[in-house]
C-alpha cells in the first residue's frame, strides 16, 4: 500500500505491478489511483499515471500497446505504470507471452495480493465507521464483543 501512495503522489517506483486471485482488491485500487477509459491507454505528454487492469484478458494487439507503453513511460521520468493481473510475472512466460514484455512486468516492485477474511473485514467497516463518526468507538467495540460472542 505504501507503494501505491508513493506512485499516488507521484514519487515512488516508476513501475509496480500487482497481482492475486480475484476478490484481492486490485481493480479498486488501481481505480482509486486513476480513472482511464482505455484497456491499454495510449503514452500522452503531460499524464504522470497509467493504470492497466486485468493484463492476463489482453489480446495480441493490446499486448503489443502494452510494451510500447512500458517503453515510453521507462524514457520519461516522472511518469509510472501500474499493472495488475491474476496471475505473477513468472506465470506468463511459462505460457509462452513474449519474453520482452513479461520482462517488463518485474522493472520495478511486484506484489501479491490476498483477499480479506471476513473478520478482517468487518474489522475495517467497523473502524472505519468509528473514524466518520457514524458510530463511537465503545459502539464499534461492542458490535464487535457481540459478534465474536455470537460466533
Amino acid at each position: 500500500i505504501e507503494a501505491m501512495r508513493e506512485v499516488a503522489s507521484g514519487t515512488g517506483p516508476q513501475f509496480l505491478f500487482i497481482w492475486g486471485d480475484q476478490g484481492a482488491g486490485k481493480t479498486h485500487l488501481l481505480k482509486a489511483l486513476a480513472t482511464q477509459s482505455e484497456c491499454v491507454p495510449k503514452f500522452t505528454e503531460g499524464v504522470s499515471l497509467y493504470t492497466v487492469d486485468d493484463v492476463q484478458n489482453l489480446n495480441d494487439s493490446e499486448r503489443h500497446q502494452l510494451f510500447e507503453l512500458y517503453n515510453e513511460i521507462r524514457a520519461h521520468s516522472g511518469t509510472h505504470l501500474v499493472a495488475a493481473s491474476d496471475r505473477s510475472p513468472k506465470d506468463f512466460e511459462a505460457e509462452g507471452w513474449r519474453q520482452d514484455l513479461t520482462s517488463r512486468f518485474s522493472w520495478g516492485p511486484v506484489f501479491e495480493l490476498f483477499p480479506l477474511s471476513q473478520e478482517d473485514k468487518r474489522r475495517i467497516i467497523l473502524e472505519r465507521a468509528a473514524n466518520r463518526g457514524l458510530m463511537d468507538g465503545e459502539q464499534s467495540s461492542a458490535r464487535h464483543a457481540q459478534h465474536d460472542h455470537a460466533s
